[in-house]
C-alpha cells in the first residue's frame, strides 16, 4: 500500500495532502495549479516535501522525522509525464528500453508482452515524430512499465488525445492496472476521465482536499475520498 501524508509550501498556498491507495487507481482531480502534479513529483522523489512521510509497502520513501529521503532512482516508481517525455532521437524500441538495467531473458519477455498488450509491436523501428498521439501514449506507458515499478504515476496521460482515442486508452489503462496489480495514481482535471478511471477520486483545491461536488457519480466501483 502507498501511503502519503505531507505538507509542502508552494508559491501562493501550502499543499497539505493525505491518502492511501492499495492495488487500484486513485485519481487526483482538480483545477490546474491546485497541487496535483507536485504531489506526483513528491511521490517520485523529484521534489522533497517540507514535512510528513511517504511509504510504500511499509517501507519509507520519505520521512521528515528521521530525515529519510530515498532518491528517485531507488524508489521503483514509474512516471508518465504529461508530454510523455519520449526521446525524439531514439526509435520506439530504444525509448522503451531506456533506463532498463538488465537485458536478460525476463526483461526480453516483459518487452514482448508489453508490445503485444499495447498493440505497438509493429512500431518498434519508428521514431517518435512518426507516431500519433495515441501511439506515443502507449510507448510512454510501455517504457514506464518496463522498469517493473511498484507504483505508477500518470500526469494528465490522455489530455492531448481525441475523444475516440481517449476512450480506447482509458479501457487499456484499466486493463493494465489489473494485470500489473500495483497502485496507479493519476492526475486529471477532466471530470469524465476521473469518473471513468478512478476507483477512488480525491478532490483538490489550492492544496487542500475538499468534498466531492454535488451530483458527482463515479462509474468505477470503489469510493470517493474527500476531506480528511
Amino acid at each position: 500500500m502507498l501511503h502519503i501524508d505531507i505538507t509542502k509550501q508552494l508559491s501562493d498556498f501550502e499543499l497539505r495532502i493525505k491518502f492511501s491507495v492499495e492495488n487500484s487507481i486513485l485519481v487526483l482531480f482538480g483545477p490546474s495549479g491546485c497541487g496535483k502534479t507536485t504531489t506526483l513529483r513528491c511521490i517520485a522523489g523529484l521534489e522533497k516535501p517540507d514535512s510528513g512521510m511517504i511509504t510504500n509497502r511499509d517501507l519509507p520513501l520519505y520521512d521528515s522525522a528521521t530525515n529519510e529521503f530515498v532518491p528517485p532512482n531507488k524508489r521503483r516508481v514509474g512516471y508518465m509525464f504529461q508530454d510523455y517525455a519520449l526521446f525524439p532521437h531514439m526509435n520506439v524500441h530504444r525509448n522503451i528500453w531506456y533506463g532498463v538495467r538488465k537485458g536478460d531473458a525476463k526483461a526480453q519477455e516483459l518487452y514482448k508482452k508489453l508490445l503485444r498488450l499495447l498493440k505497438i509491436d509493429q512500431l518498434t523501428e519508428r521514431f517518435i515524430d512518426k507516431l500519433s498521439g495515441g501511439e506515443k501514449q502507449r510507448v510512454a506507458l510501455a517504457r514506464a512499465l518496463m522498469a517493473e515499478p511498484d507504483i505508477l504515476l500518470l500526469d494528465e496521460p490522455l489530455s492531448a488525445l481525441d475523444n475516440n482515442t481517449r476512450l480506447e486508452l482509458q479501457a487499456e489503462l484499466k486493463n493494465m492496472q489489473q494485470l500489473w496489480n500495483i497502485p496507479f495514481v493519476l492526475v486529471t482535471h477532466d471530470p469524465q476521465e476521473a469518473r471513468a478511471l478512478g476507483h477512488e477520486v480525491l478532490f483538490l483545491e489550492r492544496g487542500r482536499q475538499v468534498t466531492a461536488p454535488e451530483n458527482w457519480e463515479c462509474t468505477c466501483p470503489g469510493r470517493l475520498q474527500a476531506a480528511n
